[in-house]
């Protein structure tokens, strides 16, 4: 039955792929494709030739990835636990009116919003890490995450509008 959910949710997304490729990287495709993968060999080829065709293989093929083991304790890949992290820290994602996607971050008593592809947003994700496990999730963990974070942030989260201050605004602050 998952299966089968999972090839409708697909077939139904397949036609808005060209128009946008990122769809690809939605949670509820990945989750169809983790269904795929596991029920049905011949559905998922076709699948990861659609994936290969759009650049999004490897990171599909990493985040569906048996995980590692770590600590000697539960299974789970450095991009789970810095997704597991993140999450548990109450981000909330958004994107504005141009696709970008957003992050607001709780810092202290206040909130920040942040770009996804933002330096700050990456030591943010650093750190958590670090904090956690003393290591770093390593480059290809990172890049994963952000996708998914991206595409969560694009597909599942709100349009909300960013006000940026101007150069003559921020010359009054200082």
């Amino acid at each position: 039955m998952a299966a089968e959910v999972a090839l409708l949710f697909l077939n139904q997304l397949e036609p808005r792929i060209p128009d946008n490729p990122e769809l690809l990287v939605s949670s509820e495709a990945i989750l169809s494709f983790a269904t795929i993968r596991r029920s049905d060999p011949s559905q998922w080829e076709r699948w990861r030739s659609i994936l290969t065709r759009y650049h999004k293989a490897d990171v599909i093929e990493y985040m569906l990835c048996e995980p590692l083991r770590i600590d000697g304790g539960g299974w789970e890949s450095n991009a789970y636990r810095l997704i597991a992290l993140t999450l548990r820290s109450g981000v909330e994602f958004f994107h504005d009116s141009e696709q970008q996607g957003w992050v607001s971050v709780k810092v202290d008593e206040h909130w920040e919003n942040h770009p996804l592809r933002s330096r700050a947003f990456y030591l943010f994700l650093l750190r958590l890490f670090y904090r956690d496990t003393g290591e770093s999730p390593g480059g290809r963990a990172m890049r994963a995450v952000l996708e998914l974070f991206e595409a969560r942030a694009l597909f599942d989260g709100p349009e909300c509008q960013v006000y940026l201050p101007s150069l003559s605004t921020m010359a009054s602050y200082i």
